[in-house]
């Protein structure tokens, strides 16, 4: 018998092992790779997607930020104009005389300016300062003061002012009318 011969039976055997290998190395090195790109692109494509997404909110928070800024600006506005200067604080010291002159009292401004507390949650500043004059006068003062934090109600001017303590004494009679007080305020203005 020549065994250089393949009977059909081997052959088949023989193409068939021969095509499973290369069915095999087609999916080793092509189907695999392929699959795990395909895989590595879609996770690319779904973090993507996830980052679009975040962005789209985040641009839609921000249109919300900037129409209700517009629509509290002008109040915003207001309310920092009523706040004191804490580096220099002269437009209230002014506005205290100034009032204090067209009421008929005599103002002395304590020049220890305090720092509010730090636990507050507005900054402040704390001013103490002592008014002469008539009882009548000293209330329009106090009246004036409170509509202060209105501005136009009070005048021209406003500050957003506390009146933490208020002393009253009565002036020594020789020197002064009998209507005549001393008051000593401490009021607290808030700053920016």
């Amino acid at each position: 018998m020549n065994q250089s011969k393949m009977n059909p039976q081997k052959k088949i055997i023989l193409s068939l092992l021969v095509f499973c290998f290369c069915a095999l190395i087609f999916v080793v090195l092509i189907i695999f790779p392929l699959f795990r790109g395909i895989k590595a692109k879609s996770k690319e494509l779904i973090s993507q997607r996830r980052i679009m997404i975040e962005t789209q909110a985040m641009v839609e928070k921000l249109k919300e930020i900037q129409i209700t800024h517009e629509i509290y600006r002008q109040d915003l506005e207001s309310i920092n104009v009523l706040l004191v200067n804490p580096d220099t604080p002269l437009a209230l010291i002014e506005f205290l005389e100034e009032m204090a002159e067209n009421l008929n009292l005599v103002i002395e401004i304590s020049p220890n300016v305090i720092q509010g507390r730090e636990n507050e949650p507005w900054p402040s500043l704390n001013f103490s300062f002592a008014l002469a004059g008539s009882f009548s006068d000293f209330s329009k003062f106090v009246e004036k003061l409170e509509l202060s934090s209105f501005p136009g109600a009070g005048g021209a001017q406003g500050f957003l002012i506390e009146i933490l303590n208020v002393d009253i004494s009565r002036l020594n009679k020789e020197t002064f009318s009998s209507e005549d007080v001393r008051v000593v305020l401490l009021i607290k203005a808030y700053t920016h």
